[in-house]
């Protein structure tokens, strides 16, 4: 009887040590949401499938927000991401959806095109 208890505790300790049941879901939108990578040390901004899976979109993720139907991420390596939810689906892979990164530049010209002077990440490494 104590050798399986003991089996059971080292059995939930495998399983809890691949695994952080802490972390949460950072949401961003109703489909977008930004987590830890169970895989890797990077957080990642996911499509979220609603039957408990989701698709990957961007890697790496530093800062994540939503305005005015638009995704926004920048990376970790200061690059940004910018593309229009309305238009996912699970029918795209990442880079058809994301496009190629944008700079820091294009990234404030593209706010400025939405006339937004007060926009803030929903999500921050930062924070």
């Amino acid at each position: 009887m104590l050798r399986q208890i003991i089996n059971y505790l080292f059995f939930g300790l495998l399983i809890s040590s691949c695994t952080n049941i802490f972390e949460k879901e950072h949401r961003i939108s109703d489909k977008y949401f930004v987590s830890k990578d169970p895989a890797g040390n990077f957080y990642s901004l996911d499509y979220n499938l609603s039957d408990g899976n989701a698709i990957l979109r961007v890697a790496n993720v530093k800062r994540a927000g939503e305005i005015k139907g638009f995704i926004i991420v920048e990376t970790e390596y200061n690059e940004f991401y910018i593309f229009n939810s309305k238009k996912d689906s699970i029918y795209y892979n990442s880079p058809d959806i994301i496009g190629n990164p944008k700079t820091n530049r294009e990234y404030l010209k593209f706010l400025d095109s939405l006339k937004v002077d007060d926009f803030e990440f929903k999500f921050s490494l930062d924070k």
